[in-house]
């Protein structure tokens, strides 16, 4: 099967979900592999039917006649259903409700009603095998909920779709947007200005009804509760038993959501719920005891979500006690693993991707147009002494700017890491330049000389040019990114080669590559003893796609064969730890 490159979402990148999924689509001429044809079927009023699925044309779902008593739910026949349409392709089973999951899930962060490419693309997850989505109520203030809402809508219209055939999961935790009008009439926490956390029964029964109304179903599958060691940040910062005592009061009240009909199960999602000396640790076997503490029914329990990637395996390390994810099979809890290609390495962020639209032999050209523009910049930053006055007011303004050797100053120290660059760019600099030449053009509206023209151009050339350098220096960036990220997919693809039964080549390209790694380690670590990780694991991997032709890698990688081994998976996992 050809390989298609991908492009990588960016997301919230120090808590965040992360990532990128890849959707696949076929020609006329793969119809003839016996792999696509069997992953294309389609069952119509219980016929089994061989499809043409094309990129754009959707494989017809007819939903059964006679609907379930869990009409408006995910069901374990429905679930099943839709795995059968798809046997080359790896799925798991969330252990207290039988549910049969896609190894890959959609993930909804930064996904928006105003962007036809998201609503293309978890369009194309579903009809290719993705039957899982995770979002939460303050992603895209709502809209990540309404997309997916009107998505899943229009294809359960059109027949194309069975309700009880997908596995809905979304959050609440965060009070943000539109949901942030304070004093709030229940226990929380503020964590900035503009942002506060609660787990409170009081705004989980606020936010899921907020919830139901934007993804228009009946019942949400697994609601959880978004990074409750929130709750320990902020202006009240709440005691570590606290939170504890909070996650038990939270549990009851979705036990009696569960008896209402409104959600099927719950669980938990925490950014630290993996590392013990992470700030804000907490534990999942401390949050089980303060749920059984409560009187919660565990059996309501049934997943937990947190980030894991290469670089930040400690939920597969066990370290003389169990790891998370073997305490999470033993308690027979389903593993969401989100942020797979965003890392958190030496305290910098690292997108895991070599897709970033550039490659290794464009850099000399980049050095030299970095050059030049420094060169432009300077060259106008030398020319405004001689156009403003000599008045205080004129040379503060004229101080202002020496932005070129700004940059110049801490130009090895940002190339090395894109997301400090950028973010330095966006928030630092591009913010006060603006305000800087907003003061000179002001001052030469006011200047009654000759050098008012001449000031109001150089202002115009000076943005133009220097805006010019920013990107230029980006994109320098995004190369010693692309320089080192293959370099690290090479060693991978190394230290995995040894071993006869990993599909694995050294010109694999990053992103799918980790995922992998991640969707190996979840489905051995899963999976019970004697089980077969292919057929009996109980996790997967969240990807976030936001573009139909970001599909058919990850597609690929859930193809039962691409299962890395146990050994690989360690081996690698190790290698990574050792450079952290």
């Amino acid at each position: 099967m050809p390989r298609i490159s991908c492009v990588v979402s960016t997301k919230n990148v120090a808590f965040g979900a992360l990532a990128t999924l890849f959707l696949c689509g076929w020609d006329l001429g793969q119809l003839a592999d016996n792999r696509v044809s069997s992953r294309k079927k389609m069952v119509i009023l219980g016929s089994t039917t061989t499809a043409r699925s094309l990129r754009g044309t959707t494989p017809l779902l007819i939903r059964p006649q006679v609907r379930t008593v869990h009409a408006g739910r995910a069901t374990v026949a429905g679930t099943e259903r839709y795995a059968g349409l798809f046997p080359d392709l790896s799925f798991a089973r969330v252990p207290k409700t039988g549910w049969k999951v896609s190894t890959a899930g959609f993930g909804g962060f930064r996904v928006r009603t105003d962007m036809e490419p998201h609503r293309n693309a978890l369009s194309s997850a579903l009809d290719n095998g993705v039957n899982i989505i995770d979002t939460s109520a303050h992603f895209e203030n709502g809209m990540s909920e309404q997309l997916i809402g009107s998505v899943i809508g229009d294809k359960i219209k059109r027949q194309e779709l069975d309700r009880e055939s997908l596995v809905l999961v979304t959050k609440a935790g965060y009070i943000s947007g539109q949901n942030f009008r304070p004093p709030f009439p229940y226990t929380h926490t503020m964590v900035n200005p503009k942002m506060a956390h609660s787990i409170a029964p009081e705004f989980l029964e606020q936010e899921l009804s907020s919830s139901l109304r934007r993804l228009d179903v009946e019942t949400i599958d697994c609601y959880m509760l978004n990074s409750p060691e929130r709750m320990m940040l902020g202006e009240k910062q709440y005691s570590e038993q606290q939170v504890y005592d909070l996650i038990g009061r939270a549990a009851l009240h979705l036990d009696q959501e569960v008896k209402g009909g409104r959600i099927a199960s719950w669980g938990i999602t925490s950014t630290t719920m993996a590392t013990a000396n992470a700030m804000m640790s907490i534990s999942l076997s401390r949050m089980i005891s303060a749920i059984v503490k409560a009187g919660a029914n565990l059996d309501n329990f049934t997943a937990v979500e947190y980030p894991f990637n290469v670089f930040e395996n400690d939920a597969y390390r066990s370290t003389g006690l169990p790891s998370l994810m073997e305490t999470c099979r033993d308690q027979r809890l389903f593993q969401l693993l989100h942020r797979p290609l965003y890392a958190i390495v030496n305290g910098q962020i690292r997108l895991l991707s070599t897709h970033l639209g550039v490659t290794a032999e464009e850099e000399p050209q980049v050095m030299r147009d970095l050059t030049a523009s420094f060169e432009a910049v300077q060259q106008l930053e030398n020319q405004i002494p001689e156009l403003v006055g000599d008045t205080t007011r004129d040379v503060d303004i004229m101080a202002k700017f020496v932005w070129g050797q700004v940059l110049s100053d801490n130009l090895t120290r940002l190339s090395q890491n894109f997301f400090a660059a950028r973010h330095y760019i966006d928030h630092q600099i591009r913010p006060a330049l603006s305000a800087d030449l907003v003061s000179l053009r002001n001052l030469a509206s006011e200047t009654e000389t000759s050098n008012a023209g001449l000031l109001f151009q150089w202002a115009d050339d000076y943005n133009e040019q220097f805006n010019t350098l920013l990107e230029t220096f980006l994109k320098l960036c995004s190369v010693t990114l692309l320089k080192s990220n293959a370099t690290l997919a090479t060693t991978i693809a190394g230290v995995a080669s040894w071993h006869p039964e990993a599909d694995v080549s050294l010109d694999d390209p990053l992103a799918p590559l980790v995922v992998q790694v991640a969707r190996s380690a979840v489905m051995h670590e899963s999976t019970a003893t004697n089980g077969n990780p292919e057929t009996d694991s109980a996790g997967c991997v969240l990807v976030g796609m936001r573009k139909p032709e970001y599909v058919e890698e990850m597609v690929d990688e859930m193809e039962k064969g691409r299962i890395l081994p146990k050994e690989v998976v360690t081996g690698v996992l190790d290698y990574a730890h050792a450079q952290s």
